[in-house]
This record gives C-alpha cells, structure tokens and sequence, in this order.
C-alpha cells in the first residue's frame, strides 16, 4: 500500500523513484527491509476523506489512488487541483521462530 504526503514539494515533472534493500547478516535468521519511495505530481480527480484515499492522474494519463497516513492533513485538497506528493512503499520480512 502507498502512503501519500501531500504538501512535500518535489522538483519533478513526473516521477522520481528512489529504492534501497537490506538483508539479514550473514548467519542470523532470514530476513530483510525493502523500501521505495517516489516523488509523484499529478492533478486530483478524486477524495474520499472517510477512507483516507486520493486519486490522482499523472502526467501521462495514468490514475491511481493512493492512501493518505492520518497525520497528513487532507482538508486543504480539492478536486482539479494540481499536487506534488511523496510515496512510500516499504515490507518488512521478520523471522522470529
């Protein structure tokens, strides 16, 4: 699941993805991080302010909605209107028996 941060401005005309993955040390019980973040702009088409979800169209036509973290303040947004945004995906494998 995406996580959007609408108000961090980014100096992108479309996408920028940025990604990093980190295993276990050698000899300990397997696991790993992945983490991938994207600067994203696009125009709105879409809030549904009950579920925390933004849809939004990028510059090549592409839509896509994305879920807004509780912290981030969705009141301002409105429908038509151009943002920028950060994205960030990450998983966390963990073994623990």
């Amino acid at each position: 699941m995406y996580e959007a941060s609408p108000g961090i401005v980014c100096s992108c005309v479309a996408l920028l993805a940025v990604g990093a993955v980190n295993l276990a040390p050698r000899g300990s019980k397997p696991g790993g991080v992945m983490v991938e973040t994207t600067a994203i702009s696009g125009k709105i088409l879409a809030i549904d302010d009950e579920q925390r979800k933004v849809t939004y169209e990028d510059p090549d036509g592409k839509k896509k909605t994305v879920k807004v973290r509780k912290s981030v303040d969705i009141s301002g947004l409105a429908v038509g209107e151009s943002v920028d945004a950060v994205l960030t995906e990450s998983v966390i494998i963990s073994v623990t028996k």
